[in-house]
């Protein structure tokens, strides 16, 4: 088993424009979702672009099992 520790960051610090990374919605129908900063605006599929302060924290996405 492998684990990793997942950090989450203020969404008023972006990371990088246009990393995909782990966005935290906690009223949303799905409240862990995929999303990026685009330099000026944070971006998700699942929410309209007004929504966007509904984003409570960001997190860079886990690297996953390395085999």
């Amino acid at each position: 088993m492998t684990s990793e520790t997942i950090t989450w960051y203020s969404p008023a610090d972006p990371p990088d424009a246009d990393l995909t990374v782990l966005v935290y919605v906690p009223d949303a129908d799905e409240p862990i979702d995929f999303g990026f900063w685009d330099g000026e605006k944070w971006c998700v599929a699942t929410l309209m672009p007004s929504e966007a302060a509904r984003i409570k924290a960001w997190a860079d996405l886990p690297e996953g099992r390395i085999p």
